[in-house]
């Protein structure tokens, strides 16, 4: 957006500027493709639809598991970035419920 002035204003942020961080969704897997990995979130029920590639990690217990081993409404984390098109990437995949970090 550009101001009175003809000088941009930095309101919005940059792509760039997310670039890296990490996002962990939780919900019941829906669909899973070799292209995309549907879950139903917890917290509101909605679908959410994330790609994946080869480099997608599927993982029990911190074992690497084929990605067919993973049952339709399990409970799944799905840790994920933004792909360079701004969409969402799944970077690794994990069943059951999510670890609670140490508080001391």
């Amino acid at each position: 957006m550009r101001g009175r002035r003809g000088t941009a204003s930095s309101g919005t942020p940059h792509p760039e500027a997310f670039k890296g961080v990490v996002v962990t969704f939780q919900g019941a897997l829906k669909k899973l493709t070799k292209k995309e990995i549907i879950i139903e979130l917890v917290d509101s029920h909605e679908l959410l639809t994330l790609r994946r590639n080869k480099a997608t990690k599927f993982l029990d217990k911190d074992a690497e598991i084929k990605p067919g081993a993973i049952d339709f409404e399990s409970l799944v984390s799905v840790d994920a970035s933004e792909d360079v098109d701004l969409k969402l990437m799944a970077i690794s995949v994990s069943v059951g419920a999510p670890k609670k970090p140490d508080v001391k």
